[in-house]
């Protein structure tokens, strides 16, 4: 069963040097690249922007507010699971 994913029997490491084999594995480098990169674009859209949204919002209400901040962080989460799904998907990330 091993030895179908690319994996020796044994259960040592991979030794399948094909260009589709390392397609499929990601360097440390560019791994904590794409976790930086992913939390800093996370970060604002769900903290950054609804706060600014919010402070420049001055007349509407703390209810209206607060409920325009919280829609606005989900929509950044809902949009981003997608994103990163559709990377994933392609091999990107």
């Amino acid at each position: 069963m091993a030895s179908e994913a690319g994996l020796p029997a044994d259960g040592g490491p991979a030794t399948d040097l094909s260009p589709d084999a390392r397609r499929e594995r990601i360097g440390w480098l560019r791994g904590i690249t794409n976790a930086v990169a992913i939390v800093a674009v996370a970060f604002v859209g769900v903290v950054l922007a609804p706060n600014a949204l919010v402070g420049m919002s001055g007349s509407l209400s703390f209810d209206t507010r607060a409920l325009l901040a919280t829609v606005v962080g989900l929509v950044v989460v809902a949009v981003m699971a997608f994103a990163l799904r559709r990377l994933q998907a392609h091999g990107w990330i």
